[in-house]
């Protein structure tokens, strides 16, 4: 089953965003969470399915229409206290060296190159 919502902010539609990520497998199951039409909580019948559809998100970047969407995994509670470590490692990182830039990856905060 296939609920097609609208993200609140945007107005774009889940199949559009998956479309321009260039997944072409079967449509998820969608279910709104919280009140607020987003986040928008997507499941895929397989975990290939799923990584292809994250794999294809970095196709978003550059266009006007997803300067608002947010597309991320769901982490578990112990990957999200590693990520808010992190976050707070980067801005300690920023402030303390402005002229470098870094990324988080893998649950590490390394300078970009």
């Amino acid at each position: 089953m296939f609920h097609d919502r609208p993200k609140s902010d945007t107005g774009l539609l889940t199949k559009d965003i998956l479309h321009e990520c260039g997944y072409e497998g079967p449509k998820p199951v969608t279910e709104k969470v919280g009140a607020n039409p987003s986040p928008l909580r997507m499941t895929f019948p397989t975990v290939k399915h799923r990584d292809s559809a994250l794999k294809g998100t970095k196709l978003l970047k550059g266009k006007e229409a997803f300067t608002k969407c947010f597309i991320k995994p769901d982490l578990t509670y112990h990957q999200r206290l590693q990520h808010k470590k992190c976050i707070e490692e980067l801005k300690n990182l920023k402030t303390a060296n402005p002229g470098k830039q870094y990324i988080i990856k893998n649950f590490r905060v390394l300078e970009k190159e």
